[in-house]
């Protein structure tokens, strides 16, 4: 499957990335080869959302720890 001309889904409205930009996405998401691995785009958001919200609290925490 080739994903070369492929629009990528990121909320209710359609946006077109160029491949390096999305391969990059998907790269933080799933690691090493994720995009040639056919991850959909609502599995990268669902995954990067984690992440943020990981984030944040870890944040917190080091805010309190002082």
């Amino acid at each position: 499957m080739s994903y070369e001309n492929r629009t990528v889904h990121l909320s209710k409205h359609e946006v077109v990335l160029d491949r390096d930009s999305a391969e990059d996405i998907w790269q933080i998401a799933f690691g090493e080869d994720a995009w040639d691995k056919g991850f959909c785009d609502s599995e990268v958001i669902e995954v990067l959302k984690s992440y943020e919200k990981k984030a944040r609290m870890y944040d917190q925490i080091v805010e309190l720890l002082g």
